[in-house]
This record gives structure tokens, C-alpha cells and sequence, in this order.
């Protein structure tokens, strides 16, 4: 359907430029480039957009141009070009106010992704006001129980627990989870992002049992062959293995394992993840034999991707010990030639990382 719909904005494209239509060729960009923007493909979106607000600027009525820059501003944060979405955002932050005061959208919607600019570049101080800000307005626009206002404290609780409190941030997240729950919304896209958060705040803080339980009471919503429900899987696996249950570790992450190498094959990150948290839930859980399988499955999946772990060669070592030492497997010139190349890769990693 986004491609039907690129197609169709494209037709209409060419015939507003035929017609020199600026207002529809401004409109038709900036439609083509939110369509990019919601599949994620910011690059193309950044080249439509910058397009369409060349146009719109020239326009007496701002309220257009004002939109296509919160949507720029989104789209260089989605590349990582922080620098350039606070120069175009902060260059008409203080206009969008004159003109329409604090308490309207777009207004509200540049100060938050600002504030995301503002995270990206390390600026902590910057994001928490911007935050505060934007949940101050949406609290008083939308009111403290309305899905948007749980939308800001879900967003604002994400990036208070990767980097600055995550215990403030349960706390927010918490809140927003209330309010989805109040307004009916346990089965929208929105309450399950909340429920994520939390998961990833509770296991940060060891909080397994609590982790187990949201995971399980959101699992039946999310379709058993995406990557999402691989994802909470290996979680569940995770909080087990916290628990000290390891049979349930191991069962779940074998799962997760099953399900992302259908999905994207043994040399994907995903995958190798899993495969390292399996590692560890069968060194404490399960066979000697099956440690030993997991350890060289990792070590293979590692060299065939294009992740360098620094754990690769001492994984792969291991397992070869063990399975010359115990199992007569491997000959002993085999572990003499790991044992040079170790050596060598061990030395070689230490001078590049020497300061």
C-alpha cells in the first residue's frame, strides 16, 4: 500500500510540475517524504522534504513550512545528523512561538524531536529541559490522561533509562502504562512499546519476576514468527537465567534461536546474541555437551558475520580444550596451532587498543 501510495504522490508530482503548480509540487513532496520517513528510509526522505520546504518558505502562511521542518528535524536524527536537525530546529523554535504561542502541536513536536537532537550529541542537560517542556505542554493541551500525554512520558522514559536514570524513567514509564491501561489501549502498538520499556528497565535493575510477567501478558498479542516475539524470548530467557531457572532459560532462548535463524539466517546479530545468552544458561543449566556445541556454534556464527567479538577466539579455544582434553575430538597439534594464533590475535588487539 506505501509503495500504491508513492506511485500515485509520483503521478501527481508530474502533473503539478507540468502545471507549475508550486503549492501541489511542495504538498506532493512532503507527502512522498513521510511516507519514506514512516518505512524508516530517512535518507530518501530528507531529499523530498528539503524540497517541498524550499517551497513552503516562500509562503506567507508558515504553518506548512513549520510542519515539513518537525519532520526534517526527525528525519536527520534518523541518520544520526544531530548537528543539522538542532540548527533547522532552533533556527524557528522562537518564530513558531510568536506566531502560534507554546500550546500547539508543532511547536510541541520540534521541542521534542529537538530534544531527541539534543540526547543524540550527549547533551543530557538540553534533552531533560526540552523533555520537561514537552510533557508540561502536553499535559496542559491534552490533559494528564490522555494517550498523548502517555505517548510523551513513554518516549521521555526510553531515553531517561538507556543513559540517565532508570529509575526515574520505571517511574514515567509506569505512568504512561497507567494511562494506556485506563483509555482500553492494551492491545495498541503504543502499550506494548511501554511494556518493552519496562521489561528493559526491570531486567536492568535485576527485576526479573516482574519482567517475566509483562512479557508473558503482552507475548499472545505479537505474532509468534517476528523478530519482536524472537526478541522477547531471548528476554524471557534472560530473566529465567536471573531467577536461577535455567531450564526455562534454556527452553525460551532455544526458541528465540529457532526463530531468528529462520528469519534472518546464523550470521546475524540477533541471532549471535541469543547465541551468546545461551552460552551462559548452559554453562550454569545444562550438559557438558551441549555447552560445548553452543560454544563452537557462537564462534562459527561471529566468523561468519561481520562482528568482531572480543570474546571469539577464547570461545572457540575453550571449547577446544575441553573437547581435547575430555572428549579426544581435537588433536593436540590443533590446540598448539589455536594457541599461536591466539596468542597473536590477543597481542595484536592489545597495541590497537593501548593508548
Amino acid at each position: 500500500l506505501l509503495t500504491e501510495a508513492i506511485k500515485i504522490e509520483n503521478e501527481a508530482l508530474s502533473i503539478h510540475s507540468i502545471n507549475k503548480y508550486d503549492f501541489g509540487i511542495a504538498t506532493s513532496h512532503m507527502h512522498i517524504g513521510t511516507i519514506y520517513s514512516n518505512q524508516e528510509q530517512y535518507s530518501l526522505a530528507i531529499k523530498h522534504l528539503e524540497k517541498s520546504a524550499n517551497i513552503y518558505e516562500s509562503y506567507l502562511d508558515k504553518g506548512y513550512y513549520y510542519m515539513n521542518i518537525a519532520s526534517l528535524i526527525n528525519c536527520y536524527n534518523g541518520i544520526g545528523n544531530y548537528s543539522r536537525a538542532i540548527i533547522i530546529g532552533e533556527s524557528i523554535l522562537d518564530d513558531i512561538k510568536k506566531l502560534n504561542g507554546e500550546n500547539n502541536p508543532v511547536y510541541s513536536t520540534i521541542l521534542n524531536n529537538l530534544g531527541i537532537s539534543y540526547f543524540g550529541i550527549g547533551n543530557s542537560d538540553k534533552f531533560i529541559q526540552y523533555s520537561n517542556k514537552v510533557l508540561e505542554l502536553h499535559e496542559k493541551i491534552f490533559g494528564e490522561k490522555h494517550f498523548m500525554y502517555a505517548i510523551s512520558l513513554m518516549n521521555t522514559a526510553f531515553m531517561y533509562g538507556t543513559h540517565i536514570n532508570v529509575k526515574t524513567a520505571l517511574e514515567m514509564n509506569q505512568k504512561a502504562i497507567d494511562i494506556f491501561r485506563s483509555n482500553g489501549m492494551t492491545e495498541n502498538a503504543n502499550y506494548n512499546l511501554a511494556i518493552g520499556n519496562q521489561v528493559m528497565f526491570n531486567i536492568s535493575l535485576k527485576r526479573y519476576k516482574e519482567s517475566i510477567i509483562d512479557i508473558q501478558s503482552i507475548l499472545p498479542q505479537i505474532d509468534n514468527h517476528s523478530s519482536l516475539y524472537a526478541y522477547y524470548l531471548n528476554k524471557l530467557s534472560v530473566c529465567y537465567n536471573g531467577i536461577d531457572d535455567f531450564d526455562n532459560a534454556i527452553r525460551y532462548n532455544a526458541e528465540a534461536l529457532e526463530l531468528y535463524k529462520k528469519l534472518y539466517g546464523k550470521d546475524n546479530v540477533n541471532y549471535i546474541i541469543a547465541l551468546e545468552q545461551q552460552t551462559e544458561n548452559l554453562l550454569l543449566g545444562g550438559s557438558e555437551e551441549q555447552f560445548i556445541k553452543n560454544l563452537i556454534e557462537e564462534s562459527e556464527s561471529e566468523k561468519m558475520s561481520n562482528i568482531q567479538s572480543t570474546n571469539e577466539e577464547y570461545e572457540a579455544g575453550y571449547a577446544y580444550y575441553v573437547l581435547y582434553d575430555q572428549k579426544n575430538q581435537v588433536t593436540e597439534t590443533e590446540v598448539c596451532d589455536f594457541e599461536v594464533h591466539f596468542t597473536e590475535s590477543f597481542l595484536s588487539t592489545i597495541e590497537e587498543s593501548t593508548d
